[in-house]
């Protein structure tokens, strides 16, 4: 039972840390937030919410005074969820696989 529970913990800790690296430098946009872009033509930033990627907040806006892209409250629920929860699910399901009792 020790074994399977450490090799959970452990397996889901480095899953969740290779999501969020893998995430956080890549361009995937599956995170609801509010971006902004700089329209030159009205002279003003024009906000647009639509699913974001994590690339955009870890790196921000540089162009013009616009501020920086940020998560909704359903995008922080999208990241606990991707991020957190999804890969302990995955190292539960291992350690199940791996660690059957047998009979």
């Amino acid at each position: 039972m020790k074994k399977s529970l450490l090799f959970t913990v452990i397996l889901g800790a480095i899953l969740a840390v290779g999501t969020y690296l893998l995430l956080s430098n890549s361009h995937v946009e599956i995170f609801p937030g509010i971006e902004y872009e700089y329209d030159y033509l009205s002279d003003r930033c024009i906000e647009d919410s639509g699913s974001i990627a994590l690339i955009d907040l870890k790196h921000g806006n540089y162009s013009s005074d616009c501020p920086d892209a940020k998560l909704t409250a359903g995008g922080y629920a999208v990241a606990v969820l991707v991020i957190g929860l999804l890969p302990f699910l995955v190292s539960f399901i291992l350690s199940k696989i791996f660690f059957k009792k047998k009979k």
